[in-house]
């Protein structure tokens, strides 16, 4: 069952990377990268990357190490700001103008934007157990109402 739910969760993060992000110019993708700096999203894959990888890494014991250590170097290439910079701009783009997105790279210079961009991998990491957690208590709800159906279920 947590096979599953790592591949699907492995398909979303991957389904997006090869969009095309030209129609966002030079200067916002810029700002984008410095939020994402400035907001430690960078350190925050840095944190999840190795955590999914372990995890999958549970669930194939007799894949040789160097198979994962090139599978976390193609993995984290993939997860570098500049990488990923013109896709999330893309995105940032439909709901905030530049003049947004540089009130907000202001805010991210105070310290209390400080504090909160430093504490965002430990946020991050927090919320994927928790997520974790009420994905498998989702799944388990499910599986049970399909036996209590009569539908047979693998386990």
């Amino acid at each position: 069952m947590k096979k599953y739910l790592w591949v699907a969760c492995v398909v979303a993060l991957f389904s997006g990377f090869n969009a095309s992000a030209q129609s966002v110019d030079e200067e916002y993708r810029q700002l984008t990268v410095e939020y994402l700096q400035l907001s430690s999203v960078d350190k925050t894959y840095e944190v999840i990357v190795p955590q999914m990888l372990e995890s999958a890494r549970l669930m194939a014991p007799d894949v040789p190490d160097e198979w994962w250590e090139k599978l976390n170097e193609k993995i984290t290439d993939k997860f570098k700001i500049e990488s990923l910079s013109y896709s999330i701009a893309e995105i940032y783009i439909k709901y905030l103008s530049k003049d947004e997105l540089k009130e907000i790279i202001a805010f991210y210079k105070t310290p209390i934007g400080s504090k909160l961009g430093s504490l965002a991998p430990s946020f991050s990491q927090d919320f994927v157990k928790w997520g974790q957690n009420i994905a498998m208590d989702i799944i388990s709800e499910i599986l049970k109402e399909l036996q209590s159906d009569g539908y047979k279920v693998n386990m």
